[in-house]
């Protein structure tokens, strides 16, 4: 396996709560100078979502996507009953990972749905998936893997940063003024 010691040395460290953070396209560019074209494909095919069919479960992206599809299965499964829907229909039939225990992912989806506030239920997902990639990134320190686990925080760093309220509000009054122009279209429509 190569080793990328400049590649890995030359970026800032990475917190879930970092304000400061090398843009998307900047850590791509930084690491396609250094990465072999296989490694660099690797890497940037890694993403927050697992619906990139990563065929090595051993391979830190393969537990990644495991964890993640476990994760969401947890969720559905507690959102379905309160949502009245066959959970069934969500469900990923993948095999839960056997490096960390069922429950403790059980326990986290659980205490996020239980809490009153949507935001504090995704920070809360937030820090446990934190706590996954920190876990995966031990042993990998100069490597791709390590990369990988950087490029995976820097885009959960991305995400979050487009939670800021003001955004938020913003795209709730579009979507309010939307709906009600929709609404006073049509009813005037019918009027004439």
């Amino acid at each position: 396996m190569s080793q990328y010691y400049y590649a890995v040395a030359a970026l800032p460290m990475l917190f879930l709560d970092s304000d400061v953070f090398p843009a998307q396209q900047e850590f791509l560019e930084h690491c396609a100078a250094w990465l072999s074209d296989a490694d660099f494909q690797a890497l940037s095919q890694a993403s927050l979502h697992p619906s990139f069919t990563h065929s090595g479960r051993s391979s830190v992206l393969g537990r990644w996507y495991a964890v993640e599809k476990a994760l969401r299965n947890e969720l559905v499964r507690a959102r379905a009953p309160k949502l009245h829907i066959d959970e069934q229909k969500y469900l990923s039939d993948d095999e839960p990972p056997t490096w960390i225990s069922s429950s403790d992912i059980e326990a986290k989806a659980s205490e996020a749905i239980n809490q009153a506030n949507p935001l504090r239920a995704e920070q809360l997902l937030d820090e446990y998936r934190w706590h996954i990639l920190d876990e995966l990134e031990v042993g990998h320190y100069f490597d791709v893997d390590k990369l990988i686990v950087y490029y995976l925080k820097l885009q959960m760093l991305l995400r979050k940063t487009a939670m800021e309220p003001e955004s938020g509000k913003s795209l709730f009054d579009d979507t309010y003024n939307t709906i009600i122009d929709r609404y006073y279209r049509s009813d005037q429509e019918v009027e004439t």
